[in-house]
């Protein structure tokens, strides 16, 4: 099992209305991998206790012994994005990682995903090497919550808006992939994708069922789950009502 470690935060930035970035140092130097991007946070949870939350090293920076990682800011906060929204410098946090895996380029890659897949997807694109052709389809609210890259690859960034329609809920990312024109080399193919649970499924069948793609080519990750955030969510309005009114309360 990968060792515990505490980050204290250094500093917070808005990215975007609902996306903020924040630094952190301490014992980073073993996130500060190109094939593990992920690490765990052990987020305090109101009234008590730890909750693991996985989340992406956004970017490092070796020299300054510091790493980075973007919070999606939800209207109905989980405990992770209640503390990213809260934290300030010299707030500490226990962390354990690297783990959940890389990116492995090929000459064509397409990265999908919503809010919870587009820090993964930033670092990715990021880090492509020039020459390399990318397409990223990203699925946001609105125009505002869409971001600047520094991009050194031929990418096309592909913005779909919800326009108020609640996240999970929608197929944006499943019809641009039908729209998307594959190479004809399996080869020189790498898709990533960081998504809801129902369009992992969607998106992981059209690629394996409809196309024929190779499962060495492709990567499809659900990266959470909406009736698990509803339940979440109806779970602490219970709970909340009980410490209101009572036992009797029922969510």
């Amino acid at each position: 099992m990968a060792a515990q470690r505490m980050l204290t935060v250094t500093g917070a930035e808005a990215v975007t209305p609902r996306m903020r970035r924040i630094a952190f140092a301490g014992d980073v130097a073993g996130f500060m991998r190109d094939d593990q991007m992920h690490l765990r946070l052990m987020v305090p949870v109101a009234g008590g206790g730890i909750a693991p939350r996985k989340y992406t090293v956004r970017r490092f920076d070796a020299a300054a012994g510091r790493i980075e990682i973007d919070f999606a800011l939800h209207d109905e906060p989980g405990p992770g994005a209640a503390w990213g929204a809260a934290a300030r410098p010299g707030d500490r946090i226990a962390a354990i990682g690297p783990g959940g895996g890389g990116f492995t380029a090929a000459p064509w890659c397409l990265l999908l995903g919503d809010e919870a897949g587009l820090p993964a997807i930033g670092r990715i694109v990021e880090g492509l090497a020039p020459g390399v052709r990318a397409t990223a389809l990203i699925e946001v609210d609105g125009p505002a919550d869409e971001q600047a890259f520094d991009v050194g690859a031929d990418a096309a960034i592909r913005w779909l808006h919800r326009n108020g329609a609640a996240a999970g809920t929608t197929d944006l990312l499943l019809r641009g992939l039908r729209d998307i024109a594959f190479p004809a080399d399996p080869a020189e193919i790498s898709v990533w994708a960081g998504v809801e649970h129902q369009a992992f499924h969607a998106i992981r069948d059209h690629l394996r069922d409809d196309l024929g793609l190779p499962r060495a080519c492709h990567t499809v990750v659900a990266y959470w789950r909406r009736d698990s955030a509803q339940r979440s969510l109806a779970a602490s309005l219970a709970g909340l009502g009980r410490r209101l009114f009572g036992a009797q309360a029922e969510g």
